[in-house]
């Protein structure tokens, strides 16, 4: 998750030289409204909660380091 958002002009002048960054300029200005709705609905979908899913992911990523060193 970004920490900050850069200023429109910022990302348009990146992306004149960064790819990744140009990919991201037509997303300027657009607003996405998304929600689960239809997974909860059709498909008994729930999500987990936050904190237990942090010290999942969290343990997951020492145990993944663990084996590379």
């Amino acid at each position: 998750m970004p920490a900050r958002a850069l200023p429109d002009f910022v990302v348009k002048l990146l992306a004149r030289r960064n790819p990744p960054m140009a990919m991201l300029r037509f997303e300027l200005g657009r607003t996405r409204l998304v929600d689960s709705s239809k997974a909860r609905t059709r498909l008994g979908w729930k999500s987990r909660p936050v904190e237990p899913t942090i010290i999942d992911t969290a343990n997951a990523l020492l145990a993944s380091s663990d084996r590379s060193s």
